[in-house]
């Protein structure tokens, strides 16, 4: 018998909808050192704050399609209750202190922003010259 594993999602109801259209994929960037100093402070905040036995905190940078899995965070505590507020203390920390930025990318940002692997429509070629 085969096992499957159930993990949950937290979604949010407008993914992939921008004020502008909607969404294709997100361009994130970071200042990488900033960024990495940044997340082991709140790391360490939330295990002695929450009593968590450890915090592990994962943030995607670069060109991610929306929908996509940006952030993962997970904790160990003796109690869900911990490692739950564990959890909500970083992502609410992350968003707030650590130097990362991301863009939103659809149809209205032009085709340089385009997802890879798109086919994008060229102008006709015109004949050289002087050829014909």
């Amino acid at each position: 018998m085969r096992q499957h594993r159930r993990h949950r999602d937290i979604r949010r109801l407008d993914e992939g909808i921008s004020e502008k259209g909607p969404v294709r994929h997100l361009d994130f960037e970071s200042f990488g050192p900033m960024a990495a100093r940044s997340l082991e402070m709140i790391r360490r905040r939330a295990m002695d704050r929450f009593g968590a036995k450890g915090v592990t905190v994962i943030h995607r940078t670069g060109r991610i399609r929306a929908g996509k899995r940006i952030v993962m965070v997970a904790a160990s505590a003796p109690h869900r209750d911990e490692a739950f507020k564990a959890c909500r203390f970083v992502l609410e920390r992350l968003k707030k202190d650590v130097p990362i930025w991301k863009k939103e990318r659809g149809a209205w940002s032009g085709p340089d922003n385009e997802s890879k692997g798109t086919a994008r429509k060229r102008a006709p070629r015109r004949p050289a010259a002087g050829r014909r």
